[in-house]
């Protein structure tokens, strides 16, 4: 994986639209991998967008850096929820965060299914091709669980967009069946 990196500086807000297209992309590539559906990373993405600018080495702007607040695209919080899974390389290794967002579905971690949006689990979240914005709320309410802003909604509709109109992802580790599978999809 090929991430854009800044120097994790909490107060640093100059992350570049073309950096936040770049680890969209990464992002994008990596869960379409595993199977999740354009709608829901992008819902995922809009909240990424307002948590982190989809940078993965981000600080939560208010702490110092090791201060107890959120770290990553997600920030999680406190940071040691994520460094302590991830061991030595945490800070540096983008992949990672990746990993643990799956991880986190694959063990039922995180995920809080709330009555508003049908008690929809983690799994059924990643599978869904209800519209972006929707998936924004979703994932707010039942995994981020900040505060509310209606540029969550804005953003995932805005990487949806982008990430459609660039095609499927071409290198990584897609796998074959995944490949034929998205080649339906997208021929229909």
């Amino acid at each position: 994986m090929r991430g854009v990196w800044t120097n994790g500086n909490p107060f640093n807000n100059g992350f570049t639209t073309e950096m936040q297209q770049q680890n969209a992309r990464e992002i994008w590539g990596f869960f379409q991998g595993q199977g999740w559906t354009l709608e829901a990373v992008s819902g995922m993405l809009g909240n990424m967008e307002l948590e982190s600018y989809i940078n993965p080495a981000q600080w939560e702007s208010q702490y110092a850096i090791y201060g107890g607040g959120g770290f990553g695209l997600v920030q999680w919080t406190p940071w040691s929820k994520f460094s302590e899974w991830a061991g030595s390389d945490w800070e540096t290794n983008y992949r990672k965060q990746l990993q643990r967002i799956q991880y986190e579905l694959e063990n039922d971690i995180q995920w809080i299914p709330v009555s508003s949006y049908g008690y929809m689990s983690f799994y059924d979240f990643t599978q869904s091709t209800r519209t972006p914005e929707y998936l924004a709320e979703v994932f707010e309410y039942s995994y981020e669980r900040g505060t509310w802003s209606d540029l969550r909604k804005t953003y995932a509709r805005k990487w949806y967009d982008y990430l459609g109109g660039a095609g499927p992802i071409v290198g990584g580790n897609i796998p074959i069946w995944l490949l034929f599978k998205l080649k339906e999809r997208y021929s229909q």
